[in-house]
């Protein structure tokens, strides 16, 4: 995935290029205070979707030794249909 420089008609940059500019941006604007939201954010949201998915998994999936699914999980499908 690629994405387009600041000028229009400059060449295709990658995204931590990209990314790498607007950190630049951020610090030379004073806007540290502002990127350290951002990170926060991006933080606590990743901590969230982390214990939302290990808690739908551990619900839903209870044994891992065979490829077929054992009758509980079967069951469990079911319901959630």
């Amino acid at each position: 995935m690629y994405f387009y420089s600041s000028s229009s008609s400059g060449p295709l940059v990658p995204p931590s290029r990209s990314v790498d500019s607007t950190l630049e941006r951020f610090h030379l604007s004073g806007g540290t205070a502002q990127y350290c939201s951002i990170i926060n954010w991006l933080r606590d949201f990743l901590l969230v979707y982390n214990s939302l998915t290990e808690d739908c998994f551990s619900h839903c999936v209870t044994n891992l030794n065979y490829r077929s699914l054992t009758p509980a999980e079967v069951n469990e499908s079911l319901v959630a249909i």
